[in-house]
This record gives C-alpha cells, structure tokens and sequence, in this order.
C-alpha cells in the first residue's frame, strides 16, 4: 500500500485529479481473507453481526437479497427448565 500513496501522489498531481484506488481485489480474489477478518471482529465484539453482514453485501461477497436469518432456538440443557416443583 505504501507503493501505491506514491503512485497515486504522483498521478493526482500530474492529472489534476482526485484518485482513488482499490487493491484488495489483487490481493484476496475471492474476499475470504477479508470475510476471516469480519468474522474475527464480529466474535470478538469489534462489529455487530448486521455491520458484518453489510459489509459483506457491499463488497459483493454476500448477496445483497440474501434473507435474514431465523431466530435460533436455544434448549437448555440439564432437563426441562420450566418444570414445577412438585414437592
């Protein structure tokens, strides 16, 4: 990244022009290491899950139909948590 501010000074300077650049692409074609760093902020709290998933959208890794997920139902483990005592 270093290499391109220099190349890009260079050009914005002799083009009289705002440019602007991209070189993820490149780097990582198919965004997962991208999509690996959204999913390490995510668990450790850095982004919610719904600024994960827009980022994603927006890249193009997600698509941007995609549903939203069904409320997980979580059972609790031990026996049933709601049974009356008896006694």
């Amino acid at each position: 990244s270093r290499y391109m501010e220099s190349i890009v000074s260079e050009l914005d300077n002799k083009l009289n022009a705002d440019i602007r650049y991209n070189i993820r692409p490149a780097i990582d074609p198919l965004q997962d290491g991208y999509a690996q760093t959204l999913s390490g902020l995510t668990k450790n709290g850095m982004l919610a899950h719904n600024q994960a998933r827009y980022l994603l959208q927006e890249t193009g890794y997600l698509p941007k139909d995609l549903p939203l997920p069904e409320p997980a139902i979580l059972k609790s483990k031990g026996g049933d948590g709601d049974a009356e005592d008896t006694n």
